[in-house]
């Protein structure tokens, strides 16, 4: 990254810090990073941190992390690229939509809802009923793109 873009970001994440009423130290606390490597961040000494620690900032100054991530000039990903399987989305979701014990969000037909939606769905009928609808392998994606 250009010396100008990573100051350019410091100077937005100084801000957002400070407009969430942080000190350098409560942040370090609260995001996991040591407030040395904050203040680098903070006066364009670094790169912007990895998307983990971008989140827990997101958290800690009370922004949106696609906010954040365009500060960055990190990209999201791109629409082709799915963090889970439709197919496995789709059956799960009928799965839940059909279990006649579950009747949470469930009356909707699933044609008007996102994908988002349906998969919020589909994770919380897995927490509530402790089964496993969505592969590990496919929630793994899915947590890393959070």
């Amino acid at each position: 990254m250009e010396i100008e873009a990573k100051e350019e970001f410091g100077r937005y994440i100084k801000k957002m810090r400070e407009d969430a009423r942080l000190s350098l130290r409560e942040a370090e606390a609260i995001i996991g990073i040591s407030n040395s490597y904050l203040y680098q961040i903070e006066r364009g000494e670094r790169n912007p941190p990895k998307l983990e620690v971008l989140r827990k900032m997101a958290g800690a100054y009370g922004i949106s992390l696609s906010a954040l991530m365009a500060a960055a000039h990190i990209q999201e990903p791109q629409e082709h690229e799915q963090f889970y399987n439709e197919d496995e989305l789709e059956r799960a979701f009928e799965f839940v939509r059909k279990d006649k014990r579950f009747r949470f969000g469930t009356h909707m037909s699933g044609d008007s809802l996102t994908p988002e939606a349906k998969r919020f769905i589909v994770e919380m009928y897995q927490k509530l009923s402790d089964r496993k609808l969505i592969s590990d392998q496919v929630k793994e994606r899915n947590d890393g793109a959070k």
